[in-house]
């Protein structure tokens, strides 16, 4: 049991693990994992085994923390350096934003800067045409969030 491994990564088009790996890293982790795979834009991140949730029920909390804990440092960091390597800035730029338009890149470009922005700012101030389309658009290819709560627009996390 100690020696099993528990923590999948993936993330810029690589991952530990594989669809076919449904059983040990659950429906989610191995679509996150195969979507890598594939070209898919996916943040990076990493997966815990469902036999790890097992092994919850079965010794209990403490136990399993402290069987992932080293496993789960290793994974945060290396997710963290992935975010701010070369090679994830040169995936965005290859692979997440080819599929923007030249004018939706430029939109974002202005929108950048913004904790938030509404269609009144994007229409009156910065004259952007069709402004309902290209919020449609951004937020449909995950650029874009809507808060309905603070009825604004903000840059996707």
């Amino acid at each position: 049991m100690a020696n099993q491994k528990r923590v999948y990564l993936f993330g810029a088009g690589k991952a530990e693990g594989r669809a076919d790996m449904r059983n040990e890293l659950g429906g989610k982790g191995a679509n996150l994992a195969e979507m890598n795979l594939i070209g898919v834009p996916v943040p990076p991140g990493f997966t815990i085994t469902t036999d790890t949730c097992n092994d919850y029920f079965a010794i209990g909390k403490q136990e399993v923390v402290a069987m992932l804990k080293n496993d789960v440092e290793q994974a945060i960091h290396h997710v963290e350096e992935l975010m701010n390597s070369y090679e994830m800035k040169a995936y965005v730029e290859n692979e997440m934003l080819s599929v923007l338009t030249e004018e939706e890149k430029t939109f974002l470009e202005k929108i950048a800067g913004c904790p938030w922005v509404s269609e009144k700012l994007a229409s009156e101030v910065w004259h952007v045409t069709n402004v309902q389309e290209k919020f449609g658009n951004l937020q449909r290819k995950g650029f874009l969030i809507w808060e309905t709560e603070k009825g604004r627009w903000s840059i996707a996390p």
